[in-house]
């Protein structure tokens, strides 16, 4: 039977069977919509047609698991019939886990697939272990004997950079950013609210992604070489 692999991000899931071209990607979240206080877990929360009005609840607190209990709802949801449509007690689980993540936490995702979803076994790593396991060994078809690798892992809470060599990774070597996909987005948000005071500024004309500006601020300003507004960004991003 193909191993059923979750690539258990803060801000993401990935999952599917081993055997799956794809992975089904959804959010790692619980959310309540702030007028009709409709509940949406996990993969339902990609049916809603907008998210401005949601206020999420997420499992991960700072790149760790810290709520097993709504991490159980979320993949109780996700192994439904709608979505993977998984027998647990029959399913092999590959799970991904932090760096140099804790015991307690890890005991805790050991207790949740083997206690309440009843797996008949599990592997936990993480994800740029997994990641290296194929770059490395393509490092080392090109260079002979021996080789390495350094897997650039970009996540939702922070970025790390690990070094691998012959396969085996360098915990010493490895280095942390406290940047990830949440501080960017939040990040842009500011930056879009900030400007939609003048959207004069975004008309359009001299976006290479005028498209995507018609009537509302333009993003695409961020990725405009012809934007005659770019350095004015950088200094309002830089307060």
């Amino acid at each position: 039977m193909p191993t059923l692999v979750i690539d258990n991000g803060a801000g993401n899931i990935k999952a599917g069977w081993s055997t799956d071209k794809e992975p089904v990607v959804f959010d790692n979240a619980k959310a309540k919509h702030r007028s009709s206080k409709r509940t949406y877990i996990g993969p339902v929360i990609g049916s809603t047609k907008n998210k401005a009005g949601l206020v999420f609840k997420r499992p991960f607190q700072k790149g760790f698991l810290i709520d097993s209990e709504l991490q159980r709802e979320i993949w109780s949801t996700a192994f439904g019939p709608e979505y993977l449509n998984v027998d647990a007690k029959e399913a092999s689980l590959l799970v991904t886990e932090p760096l140099f993540n804790f015991k307690p936490i890890q005991e805790s995702i050991q207790e949740l697939a083997f206690e309440e979803f009843g797996v008949a076994s599990m592997f936990r790593a993480p994800g740029t272990d997994l990641s290296a396991h194929l770059a490395c060994k393509s490092a080392s078809a090109g260079h002979g004997s021996g080789g390495g690798c350094l897997i650039l892992d970009a996540g939702f809470s922070f970025t790390n950079a690990v070094p691998y060599v012959n396969g085996k990774r360098v915990d010493a070597g490895i280095r942390r950013v406290d940047v990830g996909g949440k501080m960017l987005t939040n990040h842009l948000k500011d930056l879009y609210v900030r400007f939609t005071a003048a959207p004069a500024l975004f008309s359009g004309r001299d976006c290479m992604g005028e498209g995507l500006c018609k009537k509302t601020p333009c993003l695409a300003v961020f990725y405009c070489v012809k934007c005659p507004y770019v350095q004015l960004l950088t200094h309002v991003s830089n307060g």
